[in-house]
């Protein structure tokens, strides 16, 4: 059990200048893979939008527009029921190329993803910020080595909760809806009850080799949700390090809502009357969620404390503001 706890995320790295957002994966695929990045951006409607798509890809790469994908593959590969040529196999053809297609898209990313993480190059000393390792434990979100080679933090006092990529672990990536959310539809006209959304379906779609279709989209789409809850679930040996914690330090996270739930279920194991929070923030909006976030669970503003990573810097007057 700790005095200290911290929660380490993206923005940690991004400030020791370790060009780790999801934006440089998509600049390295473009040098390296660029038929990926195309596929990708194909596959999820992303072209005309990448700086936005990619910016929130954790995201978005679990926010398929599933009919709209599906439509595309059935036009493609669903079956021509007039043709001399048609087989009955031909009526599952659409949905075995739409689980086939996504499928080897999802391991292309996940690999690729992995050697993008390997070649990040070192984080920056002169960007080392004052931690308190002393009485320390980390749960740490990035992929990324930089607490243990830059802080010589020891490997038994970090968690690498998404895996860390030079240990060799399976990394967890991507966020997005269940599979409840991704069967909703998206071009039947919105405002419909349950019922009537059945009802537009049977209408419009009559061949039930598209409903197998959508099905297999769904599938492949949501085996690649990050199930946060699942995660949470698996680490009861970091929370219950957090039960006699007195400082709570939050560096690199954005408090988004794939953030909130990790920090709600630390503050739960805290005593938070004894419990002291410091919480970097890099613009104004950050400010905004921080503070709402605390808010809400009608924590103390005066025992939180907002800075910024540059003011905790090690080596502060090398610094050029």
């Amino acid at each position: 059990m700790a005095k200290n706890i911290y929660y380490i995320g993206n923005g940690f790295d991004l400030h020791h200048l370790i060009q780790s957002s999801y934006k440089n994966y998509a600049d390295w695929l473009m040098c390296f893979d660029y038929g990926l990045y195309l596929k990708v951006n194909m596959v999820y409607g992303a072209l005309g939008r990448e700086d936005e798509w990619w910016g929130d890809f954790e995201n978005h790469i679990g926010d398929l527009d599933v009919e709209a994908y599906s439509a595309w593959v059935y036009r493609n590969y669903g079956p021509d029921f007039g043709s001399d040529s048609f087989r009955e196999a031909d009526r599952y053809t659409a949905e075995m190329k739409a689980e086939e297609e996504l499928n080897d898209l999802y391991y292309k990313i996940k690999h690729s993803f992995y050697k993008w993480v390997q070649q990040l190059h070192l984080a920056n000393v002169l960007r080392k910020v004052v931690l308190d390792i002393s009485d320390s434990y980390f749960i740490c979100f990035n992929y990324t080595d930089t607490l243990r080679r830059l802080y010589k933090i020891p490997q038994d006092k970090i968690c690498y909760i998404h895996g860390n990529a030079r240990k060799g672990d399976e990394l967890v990536l991507g966020h997005g809806k269940t599979k409840d959310q991704l069967i909703e539809p998206t071009l039947m006209p919105p405002n419909l009850t349950e019922e009537q959304q059945q009802e537009w379906i049977d209408e419009n779609i009559t061949d039930d080799s598209f409903h197998r279709t959508v099905d297999a989209t769904i599938d492949a789409v949501s085996n690649q949700r990050k199930e946060v809850e699942r995660i949470i679930f698996h680490n009861d040996e970091a929370w219950n390090q957090m039960t006699h914690a007195q400082n709570f330090y939050i560096y690199g996270l954005s408090f988004s809502s794939i953030d909130t739930p990790y920090i709600t279920k630390a503050l739960s194991m805290m005593d938070k009357k004894n419990l002291s929070i410091v919480v970097n923030y890099y613009n104004q909006k950050d400010i905004e969620k921080i503070k709402e976030y605390f808010h809400q669970l009608e924590f103390p503003e005066e025992k939180i404390t907002i800075v910024q990573l540059k003011d905790l810097l090690v080596y502060k007057h090398l610094y050029n503001h």
